[in-house]
């Protein structure tokens, strides 16, 4: 048995037998378009990665060889009757492109992958996993359909509702059906100008909520794929859908319109398709033959919140044997022009609960419930009383002066209310369908009798990324700035990355984001999002080439090309390719981002980004002053991203192998640096705008304008140390404070460090008083605010979950827990552990479950001084220990190499394997 189990693993990673055993290590995690076994994909060319799973020190992989089959049983070389790689002789194990036969729509693949390891011995192959496509762009059968028109009298039951219902009610649809048996093989293809709910005989088809994802519906419209197969029964079946707003037809951005992306109504697409044993398939499809009638939604908006009348409800409505007779036809509506897409990444998901903490009755009738966390999703009410009884819940961040009431004053025109009316029929529980808020308080109204603690339940919701970061240190309140910068990016993921979940705003600020991205791919695995979002941003690119401020958008040519907002349309595919390793984000991007590059560059001969600007927010928010885009000069602001763009532009045109154009912008990185140098920097090391003369740079400096001329290369590196120490400098005379805003705020302390100025890094990291980040956990935050003076600022531009100032995750990650990517390196296959320390902390311990596998970086003081430091690199990767030490660290763990002690620095090269160092 032996004998032929070494034999099979020889033939399927492509050698002879080998007298030796099988090589100890596997591949796991195995991933298609970054998913698990995902079901409805459209990729063409599905990219494949695993990671290596092997425990031994230095483990590698040599090669490796991927079988696709349409059968497990057929995983085996010569046998696989889809795709065999053959052997191929590399370590790549990211994002592997598919290179067999055109595939399939609607079919299911299997797929493994066999490893050699270092020593060339053959790894048994993964168990199978597998993908199935989509629609592939095959010719949907089905109609997009609505409900009939005509009156709903029920929207009268609740009189001082009548505003809300004028929102628009939400329909039901359904649509029965018999099945003469069990279908093989069962699958629900659909998506909605709006939101849609769906059950199959009255159970949820999948987990998602609020989808389809927001995207601009005139362009694109994703669509989502479940496996009914278990939910069918022979006999009687049928499929239930409640139809709502969603963020088609929900009020968006700043205008009170609704229907933002094209005329109501809201609208269903959806196909059931059914395979039979015999390898038949049959179609039931969205049509005439689906029933309508009102449902007890009365009205639901992702802004001001759900209507629902309890007494409306039609038990039993969304399963089988249901008398619909009463129902009025669906009617087919136009098709919209948008191209129908797969949802390619996981989808708003129900991921956790939040209990209550304190419960107290500011007024009669009144209560407020403190969650004691800020997160967005809603609240589960469950209530017994009288029939009619009419229950609110208002949600808000925040309390009023007195600390007794809650106040939505920072909300704007969102109304943020839920408002439920009870059947009378014993225990009922209520959950709205498509809203959701940004809270920590809920006020309740009109609760028959006194409510307990368990009458509420927080419910988060958020697009359910995989978690893949952890940060600890020695100090409680270190730990609580990570644990907000999470929540918060919790909060703002909504099918795209948006600024705030609370107000009526909540959308995909495109500055926020590429200041967070970095900080956000530490805390969870962003690329399927990334890759999705970058397609709405493209989308919103204007036809001359300028990239949206937010996108979705929805307001074109009138929100473009806002510098350090619209280049995120360079920076977070730039990001994305580092951090996950993969080109075909680049690819995908490319022509997007030449046309931005030209954009600017038209208009700005003299290499200085000085024209053409639609709109300018400069460092936005900055603590110490009055404007709310701050004291930094907008067109240094806006030279120094244009250089940036351009030399990241140089970055990828060479990983896609475009030699002519990386040199182009290589060139064009040297002369808008050069420009900028000559404008804005002076001798002495300050920078500033205009630079005329030395005494004319006084006025005009900000630390955000140093640290954006350090942070981007733009400064020569005689000149570096001076312009570093101005900045300290100037930090000092500040007290120890930022002036910073969203752009310079998130670069700072990396800026620091790299000059060598780590203690000054930490000082503001732990600096109490205002403005700081520790200011805000000592003040209460749970979650980041949008502003530093977030407890006295404007309450209209004042959100509690706003992620840009939790751009210091990065630092966190990277200089205070060490992990990092070496030079040069792309997908952490090249790992860099570089770990800062201070007086102040004892102990920190960083955990990232990179894209090859976990990395752990960990340090602790012992009490005679020495710093001992852990470390972990997954298999399949290499790794450099970079130290403060004045003497060489010993060091535990075989397959490390000292590389020399340097300036105060050791270093060690490492293979994979865990290892210990002791600095003294």
């Amino acid at each position: 048995m032996i004998r032929l189990t070494i034999a099979i693993a020889a033939a399927l990673a492509g050698g002879p037998p080998s007298a030796s055993p099988p090589s100890p290590a596997r591949a796991v995690q195995l991933r298609v378009e970054h998913l698990v076994n995902p079901l409805g994909i459209d990729a063409p060319r599905p990219r494949f990665s695993w990671q290596m799973a092997d425990a031994r020190q230095g483990a590698r992989q040599s090669a490796y060889r991927i079988l696709v089959a349409t059968a497990p049983g057929r995983l085996v070389p010569g046998r696989a009757d889809v795709w065999d790689s053959g052997p191929v002789a590399a370590d790549s194990s990211l994002d592997v492109a598919y290179a067999g036969p055109a595939l399939a729509p609607r079919h299911r693949y299997y797929w493994t992958v066999c490893l050699r390891d270092q020593d060339g011995r053959a790894a048994r192959c993964a168990p199978a996993a597998w993908w199935e496509t989509g629609m592939m762009g095959e010719r949907w059968r089905a109609a997009w359909i609505a409900a009939s028109d005509g009156p709903l009298d029920t929207i009268a039951t609740i009189g001082t509702d009548r505003a809300a219902a004028d929102s628009g009610a939400v329909p039901l649809l359904r649509r029965a059906f018999a099945l003469r048996g069990a279908p093989a093989r069962a699958r629900i293809y659909a998506t909605a100008l709006g939101s849609y709910r769906l059950t199959v005989n009255g159970r949820p088809a999948g987990p998602g909520v609020l989808v389809p994802d927001w995207t601009d519906y005139r362009d694109r419209v994703t669509y989502q794929t479940y496996d009914v197969t278990r939910l069918l029964r022979p006999g009687r079946n049928a499929m239930g859908v409640l139809l709502g707003a969603g963020w088609f037809a929900s009020r968006m951005g700043f205008s009170s319109k609704r229907y933002a992306y094209g005329p109501p109504p809201v609208r269903l697409l959806l196909e059931l398709v059914l395979t039979w044993a015999d390898g038949r398939e049959e179609v039931i499809g969205s049509d005439t033959s689906w029933r309508t009638a009102p449902s007890p939604v009365l009205s639901s908006e992702i802004y001001d919140g759900e209507t629902y009348d309890a007494r409306l409800e039609q038990p039993g409505w969304d399963g089988p044997g249901f008398d619909d007779h009463a129902w009025r036809p669906a009617i087919v509506e136009p098709a919209p022009a948008a191209v129908l897409q797969d949802q390619a990444m996981p989808p708003i998901e129900r991921t956790g609960v939040v209990r209550p903490r304190r419960l107290w009755s500011p007024a009669p009738g009144t209560w407020v419930f403190d969650l004691g966390q800020n997160f967005a999703g809603w609240a589960r009410l469950a209530v017994r009383g009288p029939r009619g009884t009419v229950v609110r819940m208002r949600f808000a961040e925040i309390l009023d002066a007195d600390g007794r009431n809650i106040t939505q004053i920072n909300l704007r025109s969102a109304r943020a209310t839920d408002t439920y009316v009870l059947s009378g029929r014993g225990a009922e529980t209520f959950e709205p369908h498509f809203t959701y808020h940004g809270f920590r308080y809920v006020e309740v109204t009109g609760f028959p009798g006194r409510p307990s603690l368990g009458a509420l339940t927080g419910i988060v919701v958020h697009t359910a990324l995989p978690e893949t970061g952890v940060l600890r240190t020695s100090d409680a309140d270190v730990n609580r700035l990570w644990e907000n910068i999470l929540w918060t990016q919790r909060a703002n993921l909504y099918g795209i990355p948006t600024d705030c979940p609370q107000r009526d705003e909540r959308m995909g600020w495109m500055g926020d984001a590429q200041v967070f991205w970095r900080t956000a791919s530490y805390n969870m695995d962003m690329a399927a999002f990334g890759e999705k979002w970058l397609a709405d941003v493209r989308d919103g690119q204007t036809p001359a080439g300028c990239f949206p401020n937010f996108a979705p958008n929805f307001l074109g040519v009138l929100a473009c090309g806002a510098p350090g907002w619209a280049d995120a349309g360079v920076i977070i595919p730039w990001t994305l390719w580092r951090h996950y390793g993969d080109t075909r984000v680049l690819a995908e991007q490319w022509d997007a981002m030449v046309r931005y590059l030209a954009f600017i560059a038209d208009s700005n001969p003299d290499f200085l980004w000085t024209h053409r600007k639609q709109v300018q927010f400069g460092d936005w928010l900055p603590a110490g002053s009055t404007r709310s885009w701050g004291e930094t000069n907008t067109d240094l602001i806006s030279t120094a991203f244009w250089a940036y763009d351009a030399a990241l532009m140089s970055q990828m045109a060479a990983a896609l192998g475009k030699d002519s154009a990386a040199a182009r912008y290589a060139w064009l990185a040297g002369r808008v640096r050069a420009a900028f140098d000559t404008a804005y920097l002076a001798p002495d090391g300050r920078v500033g705008a205009p630079f005329v003369n030395p005494d004319s740079v006084r006025s005009t400096y900000t630390q955000t304008a140093s640290v954006l001329a350090l942070r981007f290369g733009l400064v020569p590196d005689s000149l570096r140390p001076r312009v570093a120490s101005r900045l300290v400098d100037d930090i000092a005379a500040h007290g120890w404070h930022l002036t910073t805003g969203f752009l310079g705020s998130a670069y700072v302390l990396p800026v620091l460090s790299d000059a060598g100025r780590d203690s000054v890094a930490f000082r503001l990291l732990l600096q109490r008083s205002f403005p700081s980040w520790m200011y805000e956990v000592d003040h209460g935050a749970t979650t980041v605010w949008e502003r530093w003076n977030g407890d006295h600022g404007d309450p209209g531009m004042n959100s509690y979950a706003h992620y840009a100032f939790g751009a210091v995750g990065e630092w966190l990650y990277r200089y205070l827990g060490g992990i990092g990517e070496a030079e040069g390196s792309v997908g952490f296959s090249r790992i860099e552990i570089r770990p800062r320390w201070s007086p102040a902390l004892d102990a920190a311990r960083a955990v990232y479950r990179s894209p090859r596998g976990t990395i752990v970086s960990a340090w602790r003081r012992r009490p005679d001084g020495a710093v001992v430091v852990t470390v972990t690199v997954p298999p399949n990767t290499v790794g450099r220990v970079v130290l403060p030490a004045d003497r060489r660290p010993t060091v535990s763990g075989a397959g490390s190499r000292f590389e020399g002690l340097r300036d105060g620095v050791a270093s060690f090269a490492i293979a994979a394997g865990r290892y210990t160092f002791t600095v003294r």
